[in-house]
This record gives C-alpha cells, sequence and structure tokens, in this order.
C-alpha cells in the first residue's frame, strides 16, 4: 500500500495520524520501513533520438526519467504504527510528569508484549471481601485485577513510579493496550480479506472494523495439564507439565484486557472464597471446581480423615 492508502487504513480504524509521523517512526526504527525501489531506464536498440532535431521536425520527445518509486508499506507496518500510537496515547494520559514516551520505552513495550504472547503468566490482585462467615462467596470477575508482565523486568526502570510494582504496573497497562490494538487490527483486516474473497470488492464504510478506541478482551486459548498427558480440543498432544496455545479471539469488554484461557476456563472464574466449618462440603466444593476446570472426568480425590482434608490421585 501506497502512503495515501496507509493513512486511510488507520484513519479507518480510529488514528489520527499523518504521513510524515510514519515516516518520522520508520526512520528511528520504531515501525517496519518500506523497501526503496528505482525506476530503470529501458534500453532501446538504435540511436536515441536528437530533441533538438525532433523540436523542429515538431515531433514530442519523452525523457526517461530517473528515480524513487512510490513507497509501498508492508501489511506488519499497518499492525506496528497503530500500536505505537495506541501505546502513545494511553501514556499521554497518566499522571506522571513525562508525557512522551522515548523510542527505549517503546522497544521495552514490545519485548514485553512478546514475553506476554508466550508465557501465559497472569498475577491476579484480589480484593477484600466482605460477607458471612458461612457459607460460599464467588469474587466478581471486574473486581480481579491482573497482571502479565513480572516484576523488575528488564525495562521497566524507565517508566515513572517509585516502586518497582508500580512501575511493572504501568508498563503492563500499556503492553495491554499493545497487544489489544494489535489484534483489532489483525481482525480488521482478516475480516477484510474474508469480505474480499466472497464480494470482490469492501465497501468504503466497512461493518465489521474493530476500532481501536472499542474496547476489547483478548483471549488467549491455552490448553495445558500440569498432572497428565491429554488432548486439546482440537485433537493436539499435550505432554505433560506442557502447553499450547491454539489462538487468539477477540470479545467485548468494558476496557482492554487480556484474559490466559486455560483449557477453555477464564481463572477468574475459580477464585471462591468459604468459610464453612464441614469439611465434607468443603471437599465437595473443591472437587466441583477441579470438574469445572479440566472439563474431564476427575482426576483426584477428596476425603476427610480425623477433620482434615485428604486428596489423592484416582
Amino acid at each position: 500500500m501506497d502512503d495515501e492508502q496507509f493513512v486511510k487504513r488507520l484513519e479507518d480504524l480510529g488514528l489520527s495520524t499523518t504521513i510524515g509521523q510514519l515516516r518520522r517512526d520508520a526512520a528511528q526504527g520504531l515501525i517496519p520501513t518500506p523497501p526503496i525501489r528505482y525506476q530503470r531506464r529501458r534500453k532501446r536498440a538504435g540511436r536515441p533520438p536528437n530533441s533538438v532535431k525532433a523540436a523542429k521536425e515538431g515531433r514530442i520527445v519523452q525523457k526517461a526519467h530517473l528515480g524513487r518509486l512510490p513507497r509501498d508499506w508492508p501489511e506488519e507496518a499497518l499492525e506496528e504504527a497503530a500500536a505505537v500510537w495506541a501505546v502513545r496515547k494511553r501514556y499521554r494520559s497518566g499522571d506522571w510528569r513525562e508525557k512522551q514516551l522515548s523510542n527505549d520505552q517503546i522497544d521495552v513495550i514490545r519485548k514485553a508484549a512478546h514475553f506476554v504472547d508466550t508465557n501465559p503468566v497472569t498475577l491476579f490482585d484480589l480484593p477484600i471481601v466482605v460477607g458471612p462467615l458461612f457459607g460460599q462467596q464467588r469474587i466478581p470477575t471486574r473486581e480481579i485485577r491482573m497482571r502479565h508482565v513480572p516484576l523488575k523486568f528488564e525495562g521497566a526502570d524507565l517508566f515513572p513510579g517509585g516502586a518497582d510494582e508500580k512501575k511493572a504496573g504501568v508498563l503492563n497497562d500499556l503492553v495491554v493496550a499493545w497487544i489489544a490494538t494489535i489484534e483489532k487490527v489483525r481482525h480488521t483486516t482478516a475480516m477484510e480479506e474474508k469480505y474480499t474473497n466472497v464480494a470482490l470488492k469492501v465497501p468504503e464504510e466497512f461493518p465489521f472494523v474493530w476500532r481501536v478506541d472499542r474496547p476489547a478482551s483478548v483471549l488467549y486459548q491455552w490448553w495445558w495439564n500440569p498432572e497428565h498427558g491429554g488432548k486439546t480440543s482440537d485433537g493436539k498432544l499435550i505432554g505433560k507439565g506442557r502447553g499450547r496455545c491454539s489462538g487468539v479471539m477477540l470479545g467485548t469488554a468494558d476496557k482492554d484486557e487480556i484474559v490466559m484461557l486455560e483449557n477453555g476456563v477464564d481463572p477468574r472464574k475459580l477464585f471462591t472464597i468459604g468459610f464453612d466449618a464441614d469439611p465434607a462440603r468443603v471437599a465437595k466444593l473443591l472437587r466441583r471446581e477441579l470438574d469445572e476446570y479440566y472439563k474431564s472426568a476427575p482426576r483426584f480425590e477428596f476425603r476427610v480423615e480425623n477433620g482434615e482434608i485428604k486428596k489423592s490421585k484416582r
């Protein structure tokens, strides 16, 4: 795509930028750079025409022009440009002194996003639970905060915040914006390709555009079993203690978030706070939670011995 098409596609996604800014980002290595192509002169047989003689005879001689051809931006540049724009906007909305991201900070965000893409690690911050002393209470998923970037990640000290936890929190928010924006662009591009294969032409107002300012929940489909080997829903084998990501989906949400689904289950739904004096009821609850988690026959058996809960493999 040329410069005009590049800017037009970004505007359709809800971005406001200029071709000058995109060229500066490409020159600084923030987005993929389009290859530079030159126009070649075609050789013709015979002596080249004399322009002075041709002018006297009333003939027009076209001169061969040498120079650069129009830029051809790769498709990957669309994702990277949208992600850079999104993290800059998110960073400017913060309450810290510096409002402009440096190139080094953007490079750290890119590395942290790659780490989250390949490692299903989630740290949960649970809220204070207030309720009855007896009975079961499930924590609402909206009240559980998730962090995917570990503390003391390399380069996290470049971000504002006094403690390491605050710096990692700022970096985590920017990584969520980066990954969510890239997945929105990929969703829109995939829908455009499917529509083109059917209708041969994409309308000007494409109805399946997932704009960058529209919140989304990025759902990673991780399949694994830490206790036994097995198969995923698509029949792929998983070794003991190993995991496999079968894909990424987008879902509606109140704000951008990343959820690492484990065997098709949102792990936030497994947090249940219970205050119960009967160990048998607690064992039954644990059994039901494991059955829901693994979506298969239970592999453990819980029993009560001398007032304590014992767990054993079946």
